[in-house]
């Protein structure tokens, strides 16, 4: 099997005990983004759809780590080290008895002690170029964000009660609308860098395949990379398959 291989923020964990047999394995190498080396002494923590740690571990000398699981199912690695951004990858979906090799690269960050804790930052190695700027488009301060934390956090069953946490945007007739009633609009959804059909926002996508969200409620606020689209602004939502 290819391994699976993420943009993290941070680092992972090798698990060193002794793995049974037949057990479930989410294993791989850590490496550092800026130049490919390894990265030892990360934490590594397998959560489970309930956001429960269901192994964990700590990276080797070599960058590798491996965890064994308990079961099968999906899991999402929460990765940290000092030195690097803490983050959380996009779900991955384990089989029974399944060993999966997952090669995650880890940003490095500054640390100043009296500075506020830094987000978390992962970014998958998407195939679209534009989905993998998205810390970088966030990092201008145009717009608004939904980072995979963020989503994960929030834990909406529906995108329009997802989407409409953020002030200024709400739903008409079963559709995104940005502004007042008088003065509002309806703007266009893209998923995955294409247009959305005209049609009710949950009736598109549901949260769990929605990776990130980018808001843009004026023309001026979107980056020249994205599509733009009359007036109203633009939704653009990556999902993990970006």
């Amino acid at each position: 099997m290819r391994p699976l291989r993420l943009l993290a923020a941070p680092l992972l964990l090798a698990l060193a005990a002794a793995v049974p047999a037949h057990a479930q394995v989410l294993h791989g190498r850590v490496a550092d983004a800026a130049d490919g080396s390894p990265v030892a002494a990360a934490q590594i923590l397998a959560l489970d759809g309930a956001g429960a740690t269901a192994a964990s571990g700590v990276s080797g000398a070599d960058g590798r780590y491996e965890l064994a699981l308990p079961s099968a199912g999906a899991f999402r690695l929460q990765v940290s080290r000092i030195g690097f951004r803490t983050g959380i990858s996009p779900t991955v979906q384990v089989g029974e008895g399944e060993r999966m090799e997952v090669d995650l690269s880890l940003r490095p960050e500054v640390v100043q002690l009296e500075a506020v804790q830094a987000q978390s930052r992962v970014t998958p190695n998407f195939h679209d170029r534009r989905a993998r700027g998205f810390y970088e488009r966030m990092d201008r301060g145009r717009g608004k964000y939904y980072t995979p934390e963020q989503i994960f956090r929030l834990n909406r069953s529906r995108t329009s009660d997802l989407i409409t946490t953020y002030a200024g945007i709400s739903m008409y007739n079963r559709r995104v609308w940005m502004g007042g009633d008088r003065r509002g609009c309806s703007p266009f959804i893209y998923i995955d860098g294409h247009r959305a059909p005209p049609l009710p926002l949950d009736d598109l996508i549901a949260p769990s395949a929605i990776w990130g969200i980018e808001i843009y409620r004026h023309a001026w606020e979107i980056p020249n990379e994205l599509p733009r689209d009359g007036n109203c602004g633009v939704v653009m939502i990556w999902t993990h398959t970006s």
